[in-house]
């Protein structure tokens, strides 16, 4: 099963005899794509057509990770995963007191090798941010860029901190979108067309811009839009003129727009790849960050990563793998 090779391994610290773990110092780290949007944009969807993509080139085999970090996490469900444990969870567990090495990370995730990439579960229940605190899940994202060339994380759209809102409760609640985005080389913001989508989008960007993430490393991602070339046109006109006060004058990189996928209800249902050609679209997003991972270590094989067994939903054939 692919996983990241030794000399990857040999990158990061190792615990000694005393549990103490050294420090994981400037060492090669994978990149970030973090995908986010208004409920109900599909974001989740496109979240899993850039792992799929990236997962294809064969320079990253066994080195894509798609990672839920959202609170109410559901690639668990669209994956058909019976049994969601280990997942999120552990890993920030894991960091409580110290740094795991590479082989250690990579025995949290699970293999989908219908598409080609591994899936990191999230949380069971929304209410356990609770126990996720900002050190820790910056050093799980930190360890998840040490053992992958990509990592691609589906956020939610929530950022706000304590300087915007003076509650440090909020700023905790949304650790996860605020240290995946914040972190991100990519951050993709999903969109629907039409005023409404267009206005979210709008919104969600100039929330992402305020706090802290850089213009520049921003992609609107407009999704289900029909193939008129005079509407898609019409489209990306109506986005920069909204967009245009939002940014102050600051560039943006240009809208990605994608069709309907058809049958995507019953490619879920039977846990196969999403199309290639609607994958394909995402490619400028993944092209824009891969220069900067293309010092990753080669993949191994190893029995380090496992398996999962899918399958209370009774549905069809399955993505994931099957044992453990």
């Amino acid at each position: 099963i692919p996983r990241a090779d030794d000399a990857a391994a040999r990158t990061v610290p190792e615990r000694t005899g005393t549990g103490t773990p050294r420090h994981p110092g400037s060492g090669w780290r994978g990149r970030v794509i973090a995908v986010t949007g208004p409920g109900g944009t599909g974001t989740s969807t496109v979240a899993m057509g850039l792992a799929q993509y990236a997962a294809a080139d064969p320079r990253h085999l066994g080195l894509v990770l798609l990672a839920d970090l959202a609170l109410h996490a559901e690639q668990a469900m669209l994956h058909d995963a019976d049994d969601v444990i280990p997942g999120l969870p552990e890993l920030v567990a894991a960091h409580r007191g110290g740094v795991p090495a590479v082989s250690e990370i990579r025995r949290l995730v699970h293999e989908v090798p219908e598409r080609g990439y591994h899936l990191l579960f999230g949380v069971r229940r929304h209410r356990e941010w609770t126990a996720l605190r900002a050190r820790a899940v910056a050093a799980s994202l930190d360890s998840l860029r040490r053992s992958y060339r990509l990592v691609v994380a589906d956020v939610d759209p929530d950022v706000e901190g304590e300087a915007d809102t003076g509650s440090i409760e909020v700023e905790d609640r949304n650790v996860l979108a605020r240290t995946a985005v914040l972190g991100a080389d990519r951050v993709v913001v999903v969109g629907m067309p039409g005023p409404k989508g267009l206005h979210a989008t709008v919104r969600l960007i100039g929330e992402l811009t305020e706090a802290g993430v850089a213009p520049g490393a921003i992609t609107p991602v407009l999704n289900r839009v029909g193939r008129s070339p005079a509407r898609r046109a019409a489209l990306a006109r109506d986005l920069a003129t909204l967009l245009d006060p939002v940014l102050d004058g600051r560039s943006i990189a240009p809208p990605l727009l994608l069709g309907e996928v058809r049958g995507l209800d019953a490619l879920v249902h039977d846990a196969r790849p999403l199309p290639d050609a609607w994958c394909r679209r995402l490619g400028p997003v993944v092209a824009s960050v891969a220069a900067g991972a293309e010092a990753a270590p080669a993949a191994a094989t190893s029995d380090q990563t496992h398996r999962i067994r899918p399958g209370t939903l009774g549905i069809g054939r399955r993505v994931l793998g099957t044992g453990s």
